[in-house]
This record gives structure tokens, C-alpha cells and sequence, in this order.
């Protein structure tokens, strides 16, 4: 699944992202927590990961960019 992440826009991973929580959010209510609940719960893990990855990405490249400009 992370490959079909890393090609997605951030759009589309929130908007995955808010959709797997729905539904992780119904299991967990229901009580539900069988392979259903712990496929969702790993899908939100990895979604998270790209985006925090991304995140990071961009603060690095603002970070370098910023140091450069003071030489």
C-alpha cells in the first residue's frame, strides 16, 4: 500500500485518511476488533507516515533553503 501512497496528492490522503478513520471509528465502537479493525488501524498508521514523511520533507528542504540564503 505505501507505494499507491507515495503517488497519491495530499488531497487524497486526507481524504482517504478521513475515510478509513470513519470506519475504524465504527469498528472500535462496535467493539469489532478482529482483521477488519487491525487492517484499518495499519492503513491509518501507513497514511500517517506519508504525510508526516512528506512533512518532513518539506520542512528540510524550507530549513535548507533558508540556511542558504544567509551565506
Amino acid at each position: 500500500m505505501s507505494e499507491d501512497l507515495q503517488n497519491m496528492t495530499r488531497d487524497e490522503l486526507v481524504d482517504i485518511l478521513a475515510q478509513k478513520t470513519e470506519r475504524f471509528t465504527q469498528l472500535l465502537a462496535n467493539k469489532n476488533f478482529g482483521d477488519e479493525y487491525k487492517g484499518y488501524k495499519k492503513a491509518i498508521q501507513e497514511i500517517l507516515a506519508e504525510i508526516e514523511l512528506r512533512k518532513e520533507m518539506i520542512n528540510e528542504r524550507f530549513n535548507s533553503s533558508s540556511l542558504s540564503s544567509l551565506h
